[in-house]
């Protein structure tokens, strides 16, 4: 008796579990995913999104539209916010040069390699902020 008792929970629970299944759906289930279109690491803002993009020791920051379409970088106004901090938290001297659609930074590594980068612009009105930690290895 107490078998047959367990079967039958079993199957029940069973039944039940495959009933839910019947409420499941396919589609959105939360934010959209982004995907940088030159491969580098995104980071959304208010107004507008950066990418970084690391390729040897040269490092490219992209501004685009939420939409994924590339904006000007001379579009973007650089703030005095920004910076370029060293693995001991020392500030770097660096450059934010805008070259079409693109910023290249432009700093003279030291003994670090690993680096802390803090870019805030302002675009359309709104001042947009992102943070990454870049790692140079001994190129």
């Amino acid at each position: 008796m107490k078998t047959l008792i367990l079967v039958f929970s079993l199957g029940f629970a069973g039944l039940g579990g495959l009933g839910n299944l019947g409420f499941a759906h396919e589609g959105a289930h939360g934010p959209e995913q982004k995907v940088a279109p030159h491969g580098g690491i995104l980071r959304d803002s208010v107004s507008l999104m950066f990418e970084l993009v690391k390729e040897g020791a040269s490092v490219k920051v992209y501004p685009i539209t939420h939409d994924g379409k590339p904006i000007e970088a001379k579009a973007v106004e650089i703030m005095k916010k920004t910076s370029l901090m060293d693995a001991k938290k020392k500030a770097v001297t660096f450059k934010l040069v805008p070259q079409g659609e693109l910023f290249q930074l432009e700093f003279e590594k030291g003994s670090s390699h690993r680096y802390s980068l803090t870019l805030v612009g302002k675009y359309q009105d709104k001042e947009n902020k992102a943070n990454w930690q870049i790692e140079l290895g001994s190129e």
